[in-house]
């Protein structure tokens, strides 16, 4: 799972984005750099990005005669390029990073083969488009080959009068031994100084854990 765009600080060329999001099922945090290349500017042409992250999640193996919940903690780093586009009434931003992430299991599993030290390529897209001026609506998808996880996030969102932006969110996350759904709501608040703060809230769905609430920020 890599979900990844929520700005924490803007400046004429970068970006830096900051987050985390939990819930009793699982829980992912991140830090990470967007920088443009020469010629380009943030949300048009050529950029860098880099990206440190941490990952826990909970899964249930079963076999033939009994259950068990197996715990998994996951950092990783991971850098890359993308290109943006940006015109009215769309956006629309493809990049790619290579990574390297270290799964831990507990109890140790060893018929998991989820486990150690993992490469990773993980393309990614994000777009938006524009219904009316107050009424938009984003997605943001990615995979990593290597891991075996796909993560996408559909949003509607409304922007009020003091540009705030907030809406329904679905999220969908798949790997090689999970299924989680989660529905909610989110909102996203520009500050003082070019910084934002993004809130979401809601119910996550695990095909083997059952109902949670999950937030973030």
């Amino acid at each position: 799972m890599i979900a990844l765009t929520s700005p924490i600080l803007r400046a004429e060329d970068k970006l830096m984005i900051a987050g985390i999001q939990g819930s009793s099922q699982s829980s992912y945090s991140y830090l990470g750099l967007i920088q443009p290349l020469e010629k380009s500017t943030l949300g048009k042409g050529w950029y860098r990005k880099i990206l440190i992250s941490h990952l826990t999640y909970r899964y249930l193996q079963t076999n033939p005669n009994t259950g068990i919940n197996i715990n998994a903690t996951a950092p990783g780093i991971e850098g890359g390029f993308g290109h943006a586009w940006s015109g009215l009434p769309w956006s629309l931003d493809l990049s790619a990073t290579v990574g390297y992430r270290n799964i831990s299991l507990s109890p140790i599993s060893p018929a998991a083969d989820d486990k150690g030290g993992i490469f990773t390529l993980n393309p990614q897209i994000q777009a938006r488009y524009q219904f009316t001026e107050k009424l938009d609506a984003d997605l943001l998808a990615n995979h990593s080959l290597g891991q075996g996880n796909t993560y996408a996030r559909e949003r509607l969102g409304w922007r009020l009068a003091s540009g705030t932006r907030i809406g329904p969110e679905l999220i969908q996350v798949y790997g090689k031994t999970y299924h989680n759904t989660q529905m909610g709501f989110f909102a996203s608040m520009p500050l003082a100084n070019s910084w934002t703060v993004e809130l979401n809230v809601g119910r996550s769905h695990s095909q083997t854990l059952g109902d949670a609430t999950y937030g973030g920020i």
